[in-house]
């Protein structure tokens, strides 16, 4: 279904398919897209794993790189030049749980920062 489907469906079910409209078509594509926006919020975002933004350069002296704006949280890494090695990932939002829980060890880990778009490694 593509959003002109949306928009006529929409108007189908709150009967409002007869001109002049009870809403504009921009105001209830402005309400899709707001619905769009809270249900990646609420379910965490859509996966992607292969888009230009899931790839992150970072030098070794330099302890931020600059993350795209759409990314919400990272999942899994990999460092692609140490052969693919995995690296512990933790997210502002499960810092808190790794603290309770976590046993002292010395790690590697990205730590999705507050401060926007930006990420320490």
């Amino acid at each position: 279904m593509n959003s002109t489907e949306l928009l006529a469906l929409f108007r189908s079910d709150v009967v409002d398919d007869v001109a002049p409209y009870l809403w504009s078509d921009p105001e209830v594509y402005a309400y899709m897209n707001d619905a769009y926006f809270m249900f990646v919020r609420l379910t965490g975002g859509i996966p992607d794993g292969s888009s230009s933004v899931t790839q992150l350069t970072a030098a070794l002296d330099t302890p931020t790189t600059a993350l795209d704006a759409s990314v919400m949280r990272i999942r899994t890494a990999i460092n692609l030049t140490d052969r693919n090695r995995p690296v512990t990932v933790i997210n502002v939002q499960d810092e808190a749980d790794r603290l309770r829980t976590a046993t002292p060890r010395l790690q590697v880990f990205f730590l999705l920062s507050s401060c926007p778009y930006k990420i320490s490694l």
